[in-house]
């Protein structure tokens, strides 16, 4: 087996395409519903496992159009979205006032995190996380910065397998 070199910008550059596409797609009307199953049973599990309540302080990374966000805020979790997708952060913060839920969205990349603070959770349910940086240090420096966000005995829900097909080829090791 070779060692694949993964250039982390041409990942960045490859999501910001594929998110300005679904952005289209739901502008033009297609209902997310037909594309992004399972979220229900994605949100009552994450509740359940992370042992979430009412005013916990969840992060919500890789958030796109608000697909977990929103319901998580539904539920009354103190939710902020982290995505690099302007257009998807912009559906997000459409839906959010539609619903009236107060969410904290953040253009950024999880590698170069504004946030600060505290949380009770983290969720990623997209299973591209670790298969986005370039090498094995860059990941693990990620999941520390994540890990540096939760309060002391915080929780992380890291989703595995939906996304990994699509990735570039050079990102499937």
């Amino acid at each position: 087996m070779h060692s694949l070199t993964i250039d982390y910008k041409d990942n960045i550059a490859w999501y910001r395409q594929i998110a300005a596409g679904w952005a289209r797609r739901m502008i033009s009307g297609d209902e997310p519903a037909a594309w992004a199953y399972n979220t229900d049973n994605e949100i009552q599990f994450a509740i359940r496992h992370l042992r979430l309540q009412p005013g916990h302080r969840v992060l919500d990374l890789g958030c796109g159009w608000g697909r977990h966000s929103l319901p998580l805020a539904a539920y009354g979790l103190r939710v902020v979205g982290l995505d690099l997708s302007h257009e998807l952060l912009s559906l997000a913060r459409y839906n959010a006032r539609r619903h009236n839920l107060g969410i904290q969205w953040v253009e950024a990349d999880i590698a170069d995190s504004p946030l600060r603070g505290s949380f009770d959770a983290v969720v990623q349910f997209c299973g591209n996380l670790l298969t986005w940086f370039k090498d094995t240090n860059q990941a693990f420096n990620a999941l520390w910065n994540v890990a540096s966000l939760l309060r002391p005995g915080g929780h992380v829900l890291l989703g595995t397998d939906d996304w990994q097909p699509e990735l570039p080829d050079r990102s499937q090791r």
